[in-house]
């Protein structure tokens, strides 16, 4: 059984079999594997190492599987990781190994699987695979009540409802404890952004974004991260930024190349696992001497 396997062996083999089967439930595997840096911290210097997926990942599986001790255990974890639906079977990995966790990076629904001894710490979250507003909602009570952080994918156009300012206010009234929030316009460039095709349209939505956040006096910090197909709409946006002239706002321009959205799923693991996210990274915009 799982609970019988040491720790550090537990996420040895779930590292492996996420690398195994990343194709297969990318959203999943990336989850679980920047949810691991807050495990990792919680238990070092037991745990050695983090579930970094890495083409080594293999072999450590195959010389774990030598041992007919460890063999069947292997085997069942590879099972359960390639079948994990947790939305659906909560109960599919020991959720025990993520109590205490605080902070979250994926989706939505793999928060309300966590237990209750994590949500009463979990004071960060980064949402994706859903829309921001509906990832929000969908948030146990115990989390909304206590979560200070809070970012996510920006709008699409289907998203806003021509309502910008209300669509911000949801998510700020939503979370009375939040003083943090970020909005994250990531796509891949082999992707369209034509919902973004009229210029007005975006840089005039964002801007009532901004200032319906701004309007919060307990909203210390708004950030923006502008990446992938989106970098040729970052000048504007540090524009509007210098315009507004607010300290509150920071801004992340993210240059790395994601020409796949597998690209931006790696980089954002590596990422979790480095202690880099908006926070830390999205900086004042500074007016050019």
């Amino acid at each position: 059984m799982l609970e019988q396997l040491p720790t550090e062996l537990f996420f040895e083999i779930l590292q492996c079999a996420a690398w195994m089967f990343l194709a297969n439930d990318r959203g999943t595997v990336v989850a679980l594997a920047q949810t691991s840096k807050t495990v990792h911290d919680l238990i070092a210097p037991t745990l050695y190492h983090t579930m970094i997926i890495t083409h080594e990942n293999r072999r450590n599986i195959e010389q774990l599987t030598t041992s007919p001790e460890l063999q069947a255990s292997a085997e069942r974890v590879c099972r359960l990781v390639r079948f994990l639906v947790i939305v659906t079977s909560p109960n599919s990995v020991d959720l025990k190994w993520f109590t205490g966790v605080h902070n979250f990076s994926g989706p939505s629904q793999m928060i309300t699987s966590l237990p209750v001894t994590a949500l009463a710490t979990l004071k960060k979250a980064s949402l994706w695979y859903k829309t921001y507003v509906n990832a929000v909602k969908s948030l146990p009570q115990k989390v909304k009540e206590t979560l200070t952080h809070v970012s996510g994918y920006a709008w699409g156009a289907s998203d806003l409802g021509h309502d910008p300012d209300g669509w911000c206010t949801q998510i700020i009234d939503t979370l009375p404890a939040l003083t943090h929030i970020a909005f994250e316009f990531v796509d891949s460039t082999d992707q369209d952004v034509d919902e973004f095709s009229a210029e007005n349209l975006f840089m005039g939505d964002l801007e009532r974004v901004l200032l319906t956040a701004l309007s919060y006096p307990r909203i210390s910090c708004i950030a923006i991260r502008i990446a992938g197909a989106f970098l040729p709409r970052s000048t504007d946006v540090q524009q509007l930024v210098l315009r507004l002239k607010e300290p509150r706002l920071r801004v992340w321009i993210d240059e790395r190349p994601f020409p796949l959205w597998s690209d931006a799923d790696l980089a954002s693991v590596h990422d979790a696992h480095h202690g880099r996210v908006v926070w830390t990274e999205a900086q004042p915009i500074q007016v050019q001497a």
